[in-house]
């Protein structure tokens, strides 16, 4: 006599019953229902995701505007702090970087104006450049007077040659008067030696004088006749040789 599992037997009479055959079936016709629907469904769900169009909510700009604002303020912030630590450096003296940006601001022509106003203030600014223009006028009346000034030395300096030109003259002038003055005095020296010389021909008598004045120059003769008495004169010529006589005639203009 065979024995037999109480699990197979109930499988079998499980499977055999009616109800069973009719519940496998029913579970068997909707696994192949949704396996025939599944791929369907994988196929039109991403045309259907592509063609929806995502409208944004009023909430979400709303969002969106305040995360703008929030980001606007914290670089405020940011940069806020960035200046208030740079100043608290310059002003404390650990680095000085105001002077050297000043300074690179300056070689800059189309900057340099504002940044010496910024440096200075407005109404310094205002005062330097009014002292700038009173100084560019007195320059310029500077200028002109130096050009005036320039024009009366260059005029002084010919002045001075001039007068240096009528100093050599004047010296080359008292040169030959001083000249001539003592040709003067030599003349009157020779004229009063020549009048004594005249004077003791005419106290001698005229034989003797006239043998004397045998030996000398007929122009010399004739310069001692010439202002004698005339009558001493005419004896002493009448006492001379006849030749000589002739001669020294004719220089005195007999």
């Amino acid at each position: 006599m065979s024995k037999v599992n109480p699990l197979s037997a109930g499988r079998r009479g499980r499977t055999d019953s009616p109800a069973a055959r009719s519940g496998l079936s029913s579970a068997r016709g909707e696994s192949t229902t949704r396996a025939a629907e599944a791929p369907l469904g994988r196929w039109h769900a991403p045309i259907f995701e592509a063609t929806r169009v995502e409208v944004p909510s009023a909430k979400a700009a709303s969002g969106n505007g305040l995360l703008f604002w929030k980001t606007l303020g914290v670089t405020v912030l940011f940069l806020v702090s960035v200046a208030v630590f740079l100043l608290v450096l310059q002003a404390t003296g650990l680095w000085d970087w105001m002077n050297p940006l000043t300074r690179r601001l300056l070689e800059w022509p189309v900057l340099a104006p504002h940044v010496e106003m910024y440096r200075l203030g407005r109404e310094a600014w205002g005062d330097l450049q009014s002292e700038r223009a009173r100084l560019a006028e007195w320059e310029k009346r500077l200028s002109v007077e130096e050009a005036r000034l320039a024009e009366l030395e260059r005029a002084l300096q010919r002045s001075q040659n001039q007068l240096e030109l009528q100093r050599q003259q004047l010296a080359a002038w008292e040169a030959e008067l001083t000249a001539r003055q003592a040709a003067l005095e030599r003349l009157e020296d020779e004229r009063q030696a020549v009048q004594r010389v005249r004077e003791m021909y005419e106290a001698m008598r005229p034989q003797d004088a006239a043998r004397i004045l045998a030996d000398m120059a007929d122009e010399e003769v004739a310069a001692l006749l010439i202002d004698m008495d005339p009558r001493t004169a005419a004896n002493i010529l009448a006492a001379l040789p006849v030749q000589k006589a002739a001669v020294v005639s004719r220089l005195l203009g007999l």
